[in-house]
């Protein structure tokens, strides 16, 4: 058996296999350096993972299991483009994650970036369990982040790879290699990997979920449990504690904790966990002393699986659905109560939904002038418009409005207040559905009329809306106090109804979400289908827009079965 035992060593600059010029060294583990490359060929950026120092079975074994990959495709995990090898160097050529790995993240992220981590991830390990494919060496440096599309995704690494084959290059590897990374793994591996029982040594589900409960509490906390200790071990042989004290969102600690659990049947599945996520109902949560420190391994003597005890609460709901549209009908009710400010008398029907309010403002008819000159070619010509009488909702709905309706959510950032969003138009038709099989009415999304006409309604002294109306929804001038767009939102959603009110008493008609409307998206000038009916109409602008497209008469549109992160809606009756 011929043997490849030298150390090879690259430097930025260098050509590797006679075609990818090496840039920027990115990571290096035990098996392979991973550079940032471009292709001569295509003149691309690519990722360029060198296998260094295996021998002719490791390689063979590589090559193997780079195959058996291949009819694997998930947008959360990163997947080899093609294997080669450059004489006797095995490479691997991926697609370049310039966000880097969550190591750089470690204890400088806020809560909702970890909840989006959370999602993300749960949603590959689902994907790669169910095709009965086990990581085994979850950790932030294996989370790489690509930010080239509307909001940062992260991505499972270096997965896949067989314990026999692991092994395999283990051992094909010179072990005077100083980078092996070994003791990293070590510290996120579970209780399991360290018993003297070796069918509980095996890889499983499980032991994903605990080293990715060790990384979050990692990236939460800005170290780890045991500094450079592993976990796994301490809670193998003692009861220990482990601080949770510096984690403040009792939902995220929950989440981890579970992760955690020294008994990996009492850890969720990756399913279980995008569930919690998703949902705003979490497992009774155990008992955390006055310093915040909370055993893991002791479980509580009435609640043996509070996982199971969560799906099952889950399960009911389904199950009982006709009970639950029983229980929201007799909880249903609506009052009407009305205002004077400036000669404007304000009209809000209310309806409380299983304890949940939705208020809903009447916007009298009228006639108004509807686009502008000096927007984008979709705004023009400027119209006359006729607008009945109709009812809008005050906020936009709410993740908890859509959660008591559709019990999920799907929202990026999860709070009771912020819009609800990552909603597509036939999301919005469904959620509506229900809402009016709950009520007996009929709510709608508004027309791209009735919107820009609420949106932009100014009053004049008489009390009435006049028809030229506002620039931005509240305002004809800076719009800081009525949108949270770019140049306040720091790049986030807020909770609704945190900024200023318009004339109607309508909030967040500019910026938060985008909002949908029910039209088909057309041209003015032809009134027929630019994009084809596929396309519906987005109003309003979001919270990374800039201020232009916070404008009333700013028009947007996607396809209607789409859901990105900026997409929201409000309600209309009639």
């Amino acid at each position: 058996m011929a043997s490849n035992n030298a150390i090879h060593k690259y430097k930025a600059g260098d050509i590797f296999g006679d075609r990818y010029t090496l840039e920027k060294l990115m990571g290096s583990g035990g098996f392979a350096d991973v550079w940032k490359a471009k292709d001569k060929v295509t003149n691309s950026s690519i990722a360029l993972k060198i296998y260094t120092n295996l021998d002719d079975d490791g390689i063979n074994d590589l090559a193997s299991e780079y195959t058996r990959m291949q009819n694997l495709n998930h947008t959360n995990i990163l997947k080899a483009d093609y294997f080669a090898r450059w004489g006797n160097i095995p490479y691997l050529v991926m697609k370049v994650c310039d966000g880097g790995s969550l190591s750089k993240k470690v204890g400088c992220m806020d809560d909702s970036e970890i909840f989006r981590v959370i999602q993300d991830i749960a949603e590959g390990l689902s994907y790669l369990h169910k095709n009965k494919i086990v990581h085994q060496d979850i950790k932030p440096a294996n989370i790489l982040i690509d930010i080239q599309g509307e909001r940062p995704i992260y991505m499972l690494s270096d997965f896949g790879i067989s314990s026999k084959t692991k092994t395999r290059l283990s051992h094909s590897v010179n072990m005077n290699n100083k980078n092996q990374g070994t003791s990293m793994t070590e510290a996120y591996a579970p209780p399991e990997k360290f018993s003297s029982k070796r069918e509980e040594r095996k890889p499983d589900r499980k032991g994903d979920i605990f080293s990715f409960g060790i990384s979050l509490y990692e990236l939460a906390c800005g170290n780890l449990p045991f500094d450079d200790l592993s976990t796994g071990r301490e809670l193998l042989h003692s009861d220990v504690e482990v601080d949770f004290s510096e984690i403040k969102n009792e939902k995220l600690k929950r989440i981890i904790q579970l992760c955690m659990q020294p008994d990996k049947d009492n850890r969720p599945t990756a399913i279980e966990l995008l569930e919690m996520v998703k949902s705003e109902t979490m497992p009774e949560d155990k008992k955390v002393t006055g310093n915040g420190r909370h055993t893991v391994r002791v479980k509580d003597n009435d609640n043996n699986n509070n996982v199971s005890k969560y799906l099952l609460g889950i399960l009911a709901l389904f199950i009982v659905g006709g009970g639950l549209c029983w229980l929201l009908d007799k909880n249903t009710k609506s009052i009407s109560t009305s205002s004077e400010k400036d000669g404007y008398v304000q009209q809000v029907d209310t309806f409380t939904i299983n304890g949940i309010r939705l208020e809903m403002v009447k916007i009298p008819g009228g006639s108004f002038m509807m686009g502008s000159n000096y927007g984008d070619d979709n705004e023009k010509p400027i119209l006359k418009r006729q607008v009945s009488d109709f009812y809008l909702s005050k906020y936009e709905v709410t993740q908890k409005l859509w959660f008591v309706i559709m019990n999920t959510n799907p929202s990026s950032v999860v709070n009771d207040n912020f819009p609800v969003n990552n909603v597509s138009w036939d999301d919005c038709q469904l959620f509506i559905q229900k809402l009016n099989a709950l009520t007996g009415r009929n709510f709608r999304l508004p027309t791209e009329t009735e919107w820009e006409y609420a949106a932009k309604a100014k009053l004049n002294s008489d009390g009435n809306i006049e028809a030229k109306g506002n620039i931005y929804s509240g305002t004809s001038t800076n719009p800081d106090d009525f949108a949270w767009y770019i140049l306040n939102s720091n790049g986030k959603l807020h909770a609704v109804g945190s900024k200023k009110p318009n004339a109607l008493g309508l909030y967040d008609m500019s910026g938060n979400v985008i909002e949908w409307c029910q039209d088909i998206y057309t041209n003015y000038s032809t009134g027929s289908p630019e994009l084809g009916k596929d396309e519906r109409v987005l109003r309003g602008g979001f919270y990374n827009s800039e201020a232009a497209s916070v404008r009333c008469t700013s028009r947007g549109s996607s396809p209607y079965n789409q859901a990105l992160e900026p997409f929201g809606f409000r309600l209309c009756l009639q």
